[in-house]
């Protein structure tokens, strides 16, 4: 599960949350939180975990964002998920040192470089492009289909 997680200004201006990370696949390079599901454990919660266990906020899903199905080394199929902040003002701290050098929030129209595995997304973010079509002409990528919010 991986959790794109937003930030919200008044003036509109629009944040997410990246971690710089270390010694894992995409090192030296930007991502979103994320991590594998435990038995018996919610995607929803899945998430809400690991990015409290990553960074140190307290997050809510919103809903499903995308499916990633990736054939690099193994299957994987990875979910992405809007995620809010419970409390706007939380602040992330590197709760993880061994795997990521930090975590910070980036404005969406100036993201850092490199970034791992989401530069189409945030293109297409960034272009005001639905999030609903992304992926149709993207190899590789899916939207869950009638899914326009996420209870689980």
């Amino acid at each position: 599960m991986k959790a794109i997680v937003l930030k919200y200004y008044d003036k509109g201006n629009e944040y997410v949350l990246l971690g710089k990370r270390r010694s894992i696949a995409g090192e030296d390079r930007w991502h979103v939180p994320e991590e594998h599901r435990k038995v018996n454990e919610r995607f929803s919660e899945a998430v809400e975990r690991e990015v409290k266990e990553e960074a140190g906020i307290d997050v809510k899903v919103k809903r499903i964002l995308w499916v990633e199905e990736s054939f690099a080394y193994l299957h994987h199929v990875n979910l992405y998920f809007e995620a809010e902040l419970v409390d706007p003002k939380q602040e992330p701290k590197n709760l993880e040192p061994k795997k990521f050098y930090e975590w910070r929030w980036f404005r969406i129209d100036n993201l850092p470089s490199p970034l791992w595995t989401l530069e189409e997304f945030f293109k297409q973010h960034k272009n005001k492009t639905s999030i609903k079509k992304f992926g149709k002409n993207i190899k590789g990528f899916y939207r869950l289909r009638g899914s326009s919010g996420y209870n689980g």
